[in-house]
């Protein structure tokens, strides 16, 4: 081989070594930056959450019911940074006693606590429509639909025993103790993408 061909040969090497060295790099950085940006949403949503609920409670308005609105207006937010950042929520309604589970998590978190399976608002199921316009003629229709639009125990799961003990919570094969004694608020925060999948629990007194 001539030295010109060894030239070119060795600086298509180097191009190669240096245009991987950059995609490397750039990967990194950006499996950095979706962490912090799953750390910051998360904690962003502990602070301001517990605020809603003292402030409906305050009010004499529905604490709940204001906690979803939020969580679904914070979602909508966080989810142009992390579109897979999810929660799930456990709530001791101090004014009922009852113990309130919410499922916000990304398609398939299917969380189990007790013996309630409580299924994602994102879950999307396959129903059956059919129209007959006579006796002879039915036209039927395969239509996917997420779970928030039936009944709201699929995603939701109230619980009346064991509310002075701890109960846990199953999310993808990982427990979460989770205290209601109080008037606790306590959060699960969820993230998955390629390379990066990340939990954390928040307690809220």
């Amino acid at each position: 081989m001539n030295k010109k061909g060894q030239f070119f040969l060795i600086a298509a090497v180097l191009f190669c070594l240096a245009i991987f060295s950059i995609t490397i790099h750039f990967n990194k950085l950006e499996e950095r930056a979706l962490l912090e940006d799953f750390q910051d949403l998360s904690q962003n949503y502990a602070n301001e959450a517990p605020k809603v609920v003292n402030s409906a409670i305050e009010e004499g308005k529905d604490a709940e019911d204001n906690l979803d609105k939020f969580t679904e207006e914070f979602l909508n937010y966080a989810r142009k940074k992390d579109p897979n950042i999810g929660f799930f929520y456990v709530y001791l309604d101090p004014s009922t006693g009852k113990l309130i589970t919410k499922n916000f998590l990304q398609t398939g978190d299917t969380a189990t606590i007790g013996d309630k399976t409580v299924f994602s608002e994102n879950e999307e199921t396959i129903n059956k429509i059919s129209l007959s316009m006579n006796p002879e003629e039915e036209f039927s229709l395969n239509v996917p639909t997420k779970v928030k639009n039936f009944d709201e125990s699929y995603t939701k799961a109230i619980i009346l025993e064991s509310v002075n003990a701890p109960v846990w919570v199953e999310i993808g094969g990982i427990f979460y103790r989770v205290n209601p004694i109080g008037k606790n608020l306590n959060i699960i925060a969820k993230t998955s993408t390629p390379g990066v999948d990340s939990t954390t629990q928040i307690k809220i007194e």
